[in-house]
């Protein structure tokens, strides 16, 4: 079974076929904070998730919870 281990983050960034600078851009960080966020190293602020969230199309839900919950199955594997 071939598991996707992107963040969703990461996925809908790529499905929309944005860059990380791109994405920082319009939320109005620098693409090494992105970057940091997209990993999950680095939890922004509440109006950031939002800002984010509206540059891909989508909701703060998905994109941070869901991605909270795939970094605690990476944690339970290991």
């Amino acid at each position: 079974m071939n598991q996707d281990k992107r963040t969703p983050i990461k996925r809908r960034r790529q499905e929309l076929g944005y860059t990380q600078n791109e994405i920082a851009k319009q939320c109005e960080i620098s693409q090494s904070h992105f970057s940091e966020i997209e990993k999950g190293m680095k939890s922004p602020s509440d109006p950031v998730k939002v800002k984010i969230a509206a540059a891909l199309r989508s909701d703060v839900q998905t994109l941070f919870f869901d991605c909270y919950i795939a970094f605690s199955d990476q944690i339970q594997m290991r």
